[in-house]
């Protein structure tokens, strides 16, 4: 009979089709088993976290917003340090690193170790922006063990030059691989002691290509 399943718990559920979801439960002694580890669960979390009572959805949404409002001030920061260029003279500094190759400025850089992807990203995008409509940059950094690559090039020189070829081809002298956009594209390798040589050599891979 149905009343001998005994106690019914659903775990999850997920879709299958159009309209039509699958349930995963459990029964019986095995669904009490589940329950009983999910208070077990609940109480570690309130000690963790000092909740008590009907607290602990509170503190967990407080903890999660405090996170974010830390990863966006990390995320200023290392902006700010970026366009100070720490040690490097700021983005005017770059900007007049830069060389022009076939009509196009070209500019390659390497970022304080620890920038991460999308600090890398942002910082490219202004480089690019204020070399001018014809323009390609790289930027490259170490971060958690790995060499981070990103590559922008403007609207108006992708004629040219594609992002993810160039990015593709850095990135091989990195151990890695990548690709993306003609005007954007980003790759990660695991040889960080060739990134200072990989970032040196986008200015003759825009050589090659533009050769080619």
């Amino acid at each position: 009979a149905l009343g001998d399943i005994g106690l019914f718990k659903i775990e999850s559920d997920a879709s299958v089709a159009a309209g039509v979801r699958r349930i995963f439960a459990s029964t019986g002694q095995n669904a009490l088993s589940h329950v009983r580890e999910l208070e077990h669960e609940i109480i570690r979390a309130k000690q963790v976290l000092k909740a008590g009572g009907g607290d602990l959805a509170d503190r967990l949404v407080k903890l999660v917003s405090h996170e974010k409002e830390l990863e966006k001030k990390v995320a200023d920061l290392e902006r700010k340090l970026l366009e100070g260029g720490s040690g490097g003279g700021g983005i005017d500094a770059m900007l007049a690193a830069a060389r022009e190759i076939g009509g196009i400025k070209v500019l390659a850089h390497r970022a304080p170790d620890g920038t991460q992807i999308a600090a890398l990203r942002e910082l490219a995008e202004k480089l690019r922006d204020k070399l001018g409509e014809r323009s390609a940059v790289l930027l490259g950094a170490a971060a958690n063990d790995k060499a981070q690559l990103c590559v922008m090039v403007s609207k108006a020189a992708t004629d040219k030059l594609k992002a993810g070829d160039l990015v593709r081809e850095v990135a091989k002298k990195v151990g890695g691989s990548g690709g993306g956009r003609p005007d954007m594209a980003q790759a990660g390798g695991t040889d960080v002691a060739a990134l200072d040589g990989a970032v040196d050599s986008f200015y003759a891979e825009v050589e090659r290509t533009l050769g080619s």
